[in-house]
This record gives C-alpha cells, structure tokens and sequence, in this order.
C-alpha cells in the first residue's frame, strides 16, 4: 500500500513539476520593447550634457512604469562621455501595447573639457524591463566641437616686443 501510494505522489510531483515548465513564466523577448529616437547624433555645446529624447513601445504583454525600464550603455569611451539614465525620473504608466509620449531618456555629460580637436563618440544601448524584456541594440553619437585655439602666451608677449620695436624703430627715423 505505501508503495502505491508513493508511487501515485511521484507521479503527481512530476505532473506538477511538466505543467509548471510549460506554463510556467514566459520566457524574456528581445523586441519587446522598441525605443524611437528624436534624433541620433547630437553636439556637446559649452560642455553642457546631450539630452536624448524619444518613445518607449511596450509589447511585452503587461502594462509597465516608467521606472521598470533600465538602459544598458556598452561601446563607448568612458575617458570622454558619460551616460545617465533620465527615464523613471519621473514615473509614468506604459501600457502594454502602446508607445509613451516623447519624453527625456537619458543625457551624455562630457568627461574632460579639455577635448582639443572636434571628435565623435559612439554610444550603443539597449532598454531593459525589471522581467527580462528587452530592446535590440541601438547606437547614438556624440561630437564635440573645437574649441577656438588661443595663442600662447609666449607668442604674444614676443608679438607685442616685435610691435614696440618696429614702432620705436619708426619714431627714429622720423626723427
């Protein structure tokens, strides 16, 4: 009888354990969620960060929050730029199904202001949900402009010696 009995509770564990596998949690989707940039490329101007703006598109199935979208920032010099996640900041409801309006979704600070030629940083991203959701990879760029070159010092210290000379030189002659 115990044997029975014991064979009649593996078999309801094991049915448990085959229905839980299939119905179980969905697996993740990597297109779930869609990111729709207002543009692309942007230019540091005075040193003041980059702002990216665009929409979030939810298609995982469940309505989710401004707050339960991570982005994940890879392929970028971390010696000149600086990303910073801005959406969440303030929370907002995403239905599922559904874009949200234009918002703020994240900014690039410059790392050193002391960038002397015009360049151009890449920045790839993708955007995570707090259940394993996510984007495909996108890419933005940021440039930096040259800054107006200022003459040494030297150089107009030896410029303003040559001017006084060549001027003195005149009074004398004219004199």
């Amino acid at each position: 009888m115990r044997s029975r009995r014991s064979l009649i509770l593996r078999c309801l564990v094991l049915s448990v354990a085959v229905l839980a596998g299939l119905y179980g949690p969905f697996p993740a989707r990597a297109d779930a969620i869609k990111v729709n940039l207002a543009t692309t490329a942007a230019v540091f101007v005075d040193g003041k960060p980059v702002i990216f703006q665009g929409t979030i598109t939810n298609q995982t199935g469940f309505d989710l929050n401004a707050s339960d979208f991570f982005f994940n920032f890879f392929a970028f010099d971390p010696t000149a730029v600086s990303p910073t996640q801005l959406l969440g900041l303030s929370d907002f409801v995403v239905p599922s199904d559904s874009t949200s309006l234009t918002t703020d979704l994240f900014s690039v600070s410059m790392v050193s202001h002391q960038l002397r030629m015009k360049q151009s940083f890449p920045l790839g991203f993708f955007v995570q949900d707090a259940f394993g959701d996510q984007s495909v990879n996108y890419s933005v760029s940021v440039s930096s402009l040259s800054p107006i070159p200022e003459p040494p010092t030297a150089v107009l210290f030896v410029l303003g010696l040559v001017s006084l000379t060549i001027a003195g030189l005149i009074t004398r002659i004219r004199t």
